[in-house]
């Protein structure tokens, strides 16, 4: 708790100019970083009479408070951007509890690749997206695998002497063994961006031209197939029918506040057409204004490819935004000026003179620029639109972010709270599960909600290491709970606000004593016992019994329930995986390092069966006899 009248004594002195406050808890930690157009004004508010449920939580955990004096609201913004980022404050945004939506990735390879993907790595890939439903992702890269053939090996590009399978069914153009030169298989690439970008006349009148050459040859198989192609790309083309304009390259945010939840949509046009949207969602604890300018700052910090302009709600600081964003989000290290100063030292102080006669150079550039229409730091163009076609994306945005927190466990996760009496609203959990079969391929699962929501991006697996077959679930728990966490440790990977243990006392304890022996004892930990959906509790005696319509329990039952699912597919896994080694090792010059190496390449006995001998022979190094020999008996065990 803090006092309260040191804090307000305190804020007295404060100076109405514009800065960064620091606010700090007990320990010294910095908790929350803001901007203010007058610091003494908007620090006060913390504390007035008439706050939200969201600012009270805050205020109560404030220990203390610094302030670093800037000349204008731009240097400040930019020095409030570098604190969040040097100290990760707990109550500030944090975009890495969002959720992104996939994209497509073309690597920057000799010879491409293409994936879906949610990490980016700038280093000359493609990417493509987002897209916010995985029917539509499926849709294209189904469609691209038809059409194009690229390559399927993982990894660097390397020469063979011979093509795999994906090359014998038509799924590669093997230019691992000269199947296709560079030039002609970056001609193919080419089509596929056009078609990721919406360019899809060309290849529409192409394939129609195919399709109908095709029937007047009288090669009406043939035909079909560039018939079904056609409808395909006809249907992407669809999905982006939305247009707003020839050319149109535009960002379209919006933002909805609930309790201490937001909800960040940014909608992405590319060449006229919508392509998707992204949406982040996160706790916030500040106006709906201030937090949006953070999200700003750091989303646009982390994008690989800028748009011709942004659209914001009509409540946002737009002089601000575009401030930041003419430098593509890095102004600080963009611009040798009186900001940048500032940004690299936030403890300065700038005079006002000083801040805005480079404030206003700055602004002149960037105006003079941006008319001029030429590309660089200053070509990204911000505006609050007032009405047509543009205010009614806005609008588009905020009903998306709206919907996406109807549909947050806002609910669940407030009673989950007050079941268990936690100091905060649960907002990541992680859940654990052991599963084996008589001892027999133990594994162990670590899912993870966030929002209430299961984020699969996070899910981990484990085979239990230290048990040889035994069965003891309470070792097991013990292991996968230091294995985990003391990764979460060593990373610095975010901790969870619950941890859900699926067992009851012994479980719970067997966790308990590994997180205590971490120093990670205060994060809040229960276990749920199904038999009776008793709720253990660390220090308790009883178990907690909840009722049955209770959102609580039920939020915690579709986390200990995915939890069990996630470890008993993977336990499924490893017995099938097993059960398939054990039919490869029956055959002579098979041992069990030649059946993981046809099982990785080919994936399952019925792919080995039907793969040539000679392929057979080149993954698994045998001679071709006994790779015949391996066929023959393969394909009487499997009935063939």
């Amino acid at each position: 708790m803090n006092d309260r009248t040191y804090l307000v004594n305190k804020i007295k002195h404060f100076p109405n100019k514009p800065g960064v406050y620091l606010m700090k808890d007990a320990a010294g930690t910095i908790i929350y970083v803001g901007k203010a157009k007058e610091l003494k004004k908007r620090v006060q508010s913390y504390f007035s009479k008439d706050k939200d449920l969201k600012t009270e939580a805050l205020a109560v955990k404030i220990a203390d408070i610094d302030v670093i004096i800037t000349g204008n609201e731009m240097q400040a913004l930019i020095t409030e951007n570098h604190l969040i980022k040097k100290h990760q404050p707990k109550y500030n945004i944090n975009l890495k509890d969002g959720k992104t939506y996939a994209v497509i990735r073309v690597t920057a390879d000799i010879f491409p690749r293409i994936f879906r993907t949610r990490r980016l790595v700038f280093d000359g890939s493609a990417y493509f997206g987002p897209f916010p439903k995985a029917e539509e992702i499926d849709t294209y890269l189904a469609l691209i695998e038809k059409l194009f053939p690229l390559r399927k090996c993982r990894g660097p590009f390397k020469k063979r002497s011979h093509p795999c399978i994906y090359y014998h069914i038509g799924r590669c153009s093997a230019p691992c063994s000269g199947g296709i030169s560079r030039d002609e298989y970056a001609l193919i690439v080419d089509k596929i961006k056009k078609l990721l970008r919406g360019d899809t006349g060309e290849l529409i009148k192409e394939l129609s031209s195919k399709m109908k050459q095709a029937s007047a040859d009288l090669e009406f198989e043939k035909a079909a197939l560039y018939r079904d192609q056609y409808n395909a790309v006809r249907h992407i083309t669809e999905l982006q029918k939305l247009s707003l304009g020839s050319g149109a390259t535009s960002d379209y945010m919006g933002v909805a506040v609930r309790d201490k939840f937001a909800s960040f949509v940014v909608l992405k046009v590319r060449a006229g057409k919508v392509l998707g949207k992204e949406v982040f969602k996160t706790h916030v604890y500040s106006s709906k204004e201030e937090a949006l300018s953070q999200f700003i700052f750091q989303y646009y910090a982390q994008v690989q490819e800028y748009p011709r302009a942004v659209y914001l709600p009509g409540f946002a600081e737009r002089e601000l935004v575009q401030a930041v964003l003419k430098d593509r989000g890095s102004p600080a290290e963009a611009r040798p000026d009186a900001a940048a100063r500032t940004a690299a030292d936030p403890a300065a102080v700038l005079s006002p003179d000083t801040s805005a006669k480079a404030a206003k150079a700055a602004a002149e550039a960037s105006a003079k620029e941006a008319a001029s229409g030429a590309p660089g730091k200053t070509s990204i163009i911000v505006t609050v639109p007032q009405r047509g076609r543009h205010l009614a994306m806005i609008k588009m945005a905020v009903v998306n972010a709206e919907q996406d927190l109807r549909i947050t466990s806002l609910d669940s996760l407030v009673e989950l709270k007050i079941a268990l009496k936690l100091a905060d609203i649960p907002i990541r959990i992680e859940g654990f599960d052991i599963a084996h079969l008589g001892g027999t391929h133990m594994t162990a699962s670590m899912v993870c909600f966030v929002n209430g929501r299961p984020e699969k991006s996070a899910y981990r697996k484990f085979k239990i290491k230290t048990l040889d077959g035994a069965v003891d679930d309470y070792e097991a728990m013990r292991e996968v709970v230091a294995r985990r966490y003391s990764r979460v440790l060593n990373e610095g990977l975010p901790q969870p606000d619950l941890i859900l243990i699926d067992g009851g006392k012994g479980q719970l304890n067997a966790a308990l004593a590994v997180l205590s022996t971490l120093g990670l004892g205060q994060i809040p930990i229960a276990g749920l016992a199904k038999k009776h959906e008793e709720l253990f509790l660390p220090d308790k005696e009883e178990p907690l019994v909840l009722s049955r319509d209770s959102l609580a329990l039920k939020l915690l039952q579709a986390v200990r329930d995915e939890s069990h699912r996630f470890a008993t597919t993977f336990h499924k896994k490893l017995r099938q995986k097993k059960a398939v080694l054990s039919v490869l090792e029956k055959f002579d010059g098979v041992g069990k390092a030649k059946s993981r190496m046809l099982l990785t390449a080919f994936g399952s006995l019925q792919a080995i069966a039907d793969s040539p001998a000679a392929e057979l022979a080149r993954v698994a190094r045998m001679s071709k006899t006994k790779a015949e020999s391996l066929l023959e008996g393969l394909k009487a065990e499997l009935g063939n």
